[in-house]
């Protein structure tokens, strides 16, 4: 016994063989999807929520009694270490099902999942097997294996009085892990060879859930009952695990068979994927879930999400910067991109430091804007003296009001600050071109969701407008012929973009495009600024600047006892056709009221 391996236990090969195993899937769904043609924006949209569902099912099954009450009383995930493949396959399943039926796919999808599932487990239980969790029985084979103090077996040998403290080794054990790889290898081997033997939708993937079934029932004879974090408990020869597998095997097996005897060939249908805009909403919605849940995350969780939504997120920029190839603003689009990117930043844990003081409150806020100021749009041939054009005058009216709720987190000693939240508007534009007064009213709504990442010296976020709207052209010139019809743009989703630089407490400069409360439209589309906090510390910030249409602003966001902020905003300028001299203007007022404080010091995990 003394000539067994010694399993050293050190070292990242867990966390190794976790990403190995995610990455891998990953190629192997895209390969799916693209062979079989799938939509890839809902494809990748629903790989990523299942893998997050699969996450969090595999340990919100661990849960104890004390843990599900503090989840429904205080509505606050609580930490585990636990994992049970069994709880992801449970939520990771209820995810999938449910994204088919919401993303609407008609495609053979869940036959895509048949390769990439034991290949997945199989190279996962690598990792197992240098961690020494779900370890094996204690076995006198040639081929067992012991392992050091601080693992698993040694722990469970030791409480159960099998070792004592001079053991520096666990009695050998069983590799099952090695047994399980092997025999889902083995069923990826199967697959492979009659991939093309089924007729019906789903038989393929039915056959790789029946043969995972059968390969976990035999290893589980040779796994040690102590090694389950749930279904370890022994009834005669058989534990939980295998009492559940059993009728589940035997369910498969009709389903496969009734699967087969009941095929009906069904027409082709044509796949239509996600417009770019609207994936990018739906994949920030899921990313804003996972940065709230990112404390609850390990690190190879974190790089294994992280990983899919890189590829969702470039799968949509290429669409989008395609569709909008010959857009001037699609540069402006595909810098929104830089939101995704911090926000999935942040989800990696921080270094250095075993702690940092953390502030969270909530935000609620309304606000009112109105603007009466005039701008020109020309539309001309040639250059110089030999330029042909013809030029129009228009005035725009608006008033509209707007809400917003926010989400706060603040790290003092860091002096980060991480928001995010939305905001929805509502209002009436009114265009008149002045030479003969025709007047042209539009209805504006919107909803904007939006992020924003600040520390120290940088700040930087954005988000997306979605609704009806429309913005002023800036004194605009274009190429071409005929006379401008008007002095404004309809859209439908539109960019929001926010970048700083230099202390917000003392001076800094920023850039805003479309970024600004109850509404940057129609008349609020860029600021150029430079602003101070006159050395305070809640956070009051005083603003001028210009916005490209000979108009100037000042703004400020001033805090009244950390409760209510107050953000006024007026900008002032002259009409570009200046024969009066006239000045126009454009004001807006918002009231915030902070709410739901919470503050404490929160463990940073350094995995």
């Amino acid at each position: 016994m003394e000539n067994h391996l010694v399993i050293s236990a050190n070292g990242p090969w867990y966390e190794l063989f976790y990403n190995l195993a995610f990455i891998v899937c990953l190629v192997i769904y895209l390969y799916e999807g693209y062979s079989r043609k799938f939509p890839m924006l809902k494809w990748i949209f629903l790989l990523a929520v299942t893998q997050l569902l699969f996450i969090f099912g595999t340990k919100v099954v661990t849960f104890s009694a004390d843990d599900f009450y503090l989840l429904f009383t205080s509505f606050q995930l609580p930490e585990t270490q636990n994992k049970s493949l069994a709880g992801g396959l449970l939520f990771g399943g209820i995810g999938f099902f449910a994204g088919i039926a919401f993303l609407r796919f008609k495609q053979n999808i869940s036959d895509a999942f048949a390769l990439a599932l034991p290949m997945g487990i199989a190279i996962q239980r690598l990792g197992c097997f240098a961690a020494g969790c779900c370890h094996g029985r204690i076995s006198d084979l040639p081929w067992a294996v012991k392992y050091p103090v601080q693992t698993l077996p040694h722990f469970h040998q030791f409480n159960d009085n099998l070792i004592t403290h001079s053991d520096f080794l666990s009695l050998p054990v069983h590799p099952v892990q090695l047994y399980e790889m092997l025999g889902l290898l083995a069923v990826v081997a199967v697959i492979l060879k009659l991939r093309n033997s089924f007729k019906a939708k789903g038989s393929l993937v039915l056959l790789s859930f029946i043969l995972i079934f059968v390969v976990r029932f035999v290893v589980e004879f040779f796994r040690d009952p102590a090694a389950h974090t749930i279904g370890g408990e022994m009834f005669f020869v058989f534990n939980t695990t295998q009492l559940v597998l059993l009728p589940l095997t035997v369910i498969f097996i009709f389903i496969l068979w009734k699967n087969e005897r009941t095929y009906h060939a069904a027409p082709s249908s044509t796949a239509v994927d996600f417009s770019p805009a609207i994936a990018f909403l739906l994949f920030l919605i899921i990313i804003t879930c996972f940065r709230a849940l990112k404390y609850w995350f390990t690190l190879p969780e974190v790089i294994a999400l992280v990983i899919k939504f890189i590829v969702a997120f470039t799968l949509i920029g290429i669409r989008l910067f395609q569709k909008l190839y010959y857009s001037p603003y699609r540069w402006l689009y595909l810098a929104g991109f830089i939101l995704p990117v911090v926000l999935t930043a942040q989800t990696f844990p921080a270094g250095l430091q075993d702690s940092v003081y953390v502030k969270k409150y909530k935000t609620i806020k309304i606000g009112m804007g109105t603007g009466d100021f005039e701008n020109s749009y020309e539309i001309g041939q040639g250059e110089g003296c030999d330029r042909i054009s013809n030029t129009e005058y228009f005035r725009q009216q608006y008033t509209l009001g707007g809400a917003a709720f926010e989400f706060t987190e603040e790290r003092p000693e860091l002096k980060q600050q991480f928001r995010y939240g939305a905001e929805a508007m509502i209002g009436k534009h009114t265009e008149t071109r002045i030479s003969d007064n025709k007047v042209n009213n539009t209805t504006l709504f919107g909803l904007t969701p939006y992020l924003n990442y600040d520390i120290n010296w940088l700040g930087m976020g954005g988000g997306l407008h979605m609704g009806n709207l429309s913005f002023a052209y800036e004194n605009t010139s274009d190429e071409g012929s005929g006379i401008p019809q008007t002095g404004s743009n309809k859209v439908y989703v539109y960019p929001q973009i926010y970048l700083r630089a230099g202390p917000q407490r003392w001076i800094f400069i920023d850039y805003r495009l479309a970024n600004h409360f109850p509404s940057a439209f129609p008349g609020i589309r860029q600021q150029f600024g430079i602003g101070t906090g006159l050395g305070t510390d809640n956070g009051t910030r005083l603003r001028l600047g210009y916005n490209t249409t000979d108009i100037y602003y000042f703004t400020g966001y001033v805090p009244i006892k950390n409760k209510v902020v107050i953000e006024p905003m007026i900008l002032w300028g002259k009409s570009p056709l200046d024969i009066t001299g006239k000045n126009y203007y454009q004001f807006s007022l918002s009231v915030g009221y902070r709410f739901g404080f919470s503050e404490g010091e929160r463990l940073i995990k350094n995995n």
